[in-house]
């Protein structure tokens, strides 16, 4: 779908260039994903884009600080980075949109508690913190139930309302003959009153008739976009839909590598809360932790993590001290969010394994933070340091320990195979599958 453009002022053209100045600066990463779309104005309401332009409505603009166009615009662009205008389906457009906004404000809020200078959010915007951590597909469904209960709700009270329009009924019946005969006589003069007000009656009428009109012109259809919205891409086939989403895929790639060229963590552009830990992760993790503690099976101890749903059952028997070596890569391909999750996920099958310590590091190019815990001990997250990606200083640092977990996308060079047992807890955009070694779970 395409809107009608108006030209574009002076001031205008000068505002976008104040933004992409500002964007620049601040947050690189952005810049270059907002090459995805070029900036018009229009008669819209507030804002749309439909994967190629975004629309600002004119007179919204003039109502935006320099800020919120720049949280508009960057709205606007993150539809398009998640490929909003190709993935609606049949679902309802509006309700769609909704869902879409409540994503997409959760991060472009993270991003203006960072950058205070750069951007503020509109005031009315969809920002709910329940949503966090669910995608588009999720908050839409929840929506979608919402309503369906709203409806339910609707349709109970309408069924109370006509129980009670039938006891009405009944007494109105009674008093009709009463005033059968008071309302004879009133007739006659009110029907000399009725034939001097039609004719202002039919004003009236033609009056409220042309403000319904207006009230579902255009102006109301376009708020069907809410504060900056997405409309669906011109009609494509498959093939169509495929290029498209590889001119995305490849700007955002290209987004990434400067990021991490220049030491940042893109996270609330490329990781956008939609990841959930699920709990499949966590049963290979706790697999992987069993079969690399060395232990042998026996009756004199149960095993504590069945004890804790009462099944008893035979635990385990070990030689040594058994240590467990847990590596976080912070170069910039694992978000902070997910390395919070995954920490909580560890440290839960680290308290109920038979291992006696773990050791918790974290590294770009070197190890620059690690401490051990024992059971029972909660698991610290040190200030993140961003940098290149180096394995081999981590694979030396684990030499002492009996398993080594490593958390990252697996981009580096692979050292050669260690003795001890390795997991791979890959997850990012960009994942090395091709890992020759190792026990691989994908987040």
């Amino acid at each position: 779908m395409t809107l009608a453009t108006l030209p574009t002022s002076p001031s205008q053209q000068l505002r976008v260039d104040r933004a992409q100045i500002a964007v620049r600066r601040d947050a690189s990463e952005y810049a270059v994903v907002t090459s995805l779309c070029t900036i018009r104005f229009s008669d819209v309401a507030t804002a749309c884009t439909n994967g190629k332009t975004i629309w600002f409505g004119s007179k919204f603009n003039a109502t935006l600080t320099e800020k919120q166009f720049v949280f508009v615009w960057l709205h606007e662009v993150l539809h398009v980075r998640l490929k909003h205008h190709l993935r609606r389906g049949n679902r309802d457009h509006k309700l769609y949109n909704v869902a879409c906004d409540y994503v997409i404000n959760l991060i472009l809020s993270d991003l203006a508690k960072r950058l205070p200078t750069l951007l503020e959010l509109v005031p009315g915007v969809l920002l709910d913190e329940k949503y966090r951590g669910l995608n588009e597909d999720d908050i839409y469904d929840a929506l979608t139930a919402s309503d369906d209960a709203s409806d339910d709700d609707a349709s109970d009270d309408d069924a109370s309302d006509d129980d009670a329009s039938d006891d009405d009924a009944s007494d109105d019946d009674a008093s009709d003959d009463a005033s059968d005969d008071a309302s004879d006589d009133a007739s006659d003069d009110a029907s000399d009153d009725a034939s001097d007000d039609a004719s202002d009656d039919d004003a009236s009428d033609d009056a409220s008739d042309d403000a319904s009109d207006d009230a579902s012109g255009d102006d109301a259809s376009d708020d069907d976009y809410g504060i900056g919205g997405v409309i669906d891409a011109d009609e494509l086939d498959e093939k169509a839909v495929d290029v498209e989403a590889k001119r995305i895929d490849d700007v955002v790639l290209q987004a990434a590598t400067i990021a991490k060229l220049s030491g940042k963590t893109p996270s609330d552009v490329f990781n956008t809360g939609s990841r959930k830990v699920v709990q499949s992760v966590r049963n290979l993790l706790a697999e992987f932790i069993d079969n690399s503690s060395g232990c042998e099976s026996t009756w004199s101890r149960t095993n504590k993590r069945l004890q804790a749903v009462d099944i008893d059952y035979a635990g385990t028997h070990k030689e040594g001290l058994q240590r467990l070596c847990f590596a976080v890569d912070t170069s910039g391909s694992v978000d902070d969010a997910t390395i919070e999750k995954i920490l909580a996920v560890v440290q839960d099958v680290f308290h109920n394994s038979d291992f006696d310590t773990i050791n918790v590091c974290f590294f770009h190019d070197y190890v620059y933070s690690e401490k051990t815990y024992s059971h029972g001990q909660r698991f610290c997250l040190p200030k993140i340091i961003a940098g290149g990606t180096n394995f081999d200083p981590v694979f030396d640092h684990a030499k002492p320990y009996d398993a080594l977990i490593m958390l990252t996308d697996g981009q580096a060079t692979i050292p050669a195979k260690p003795r001890r047992p390795v997991a791979w807890l890959l997850c990012g955009n960009w994942i090395n599958k091709d890992i020759p070694y190792g026990r691989k779970i994908l987040i």
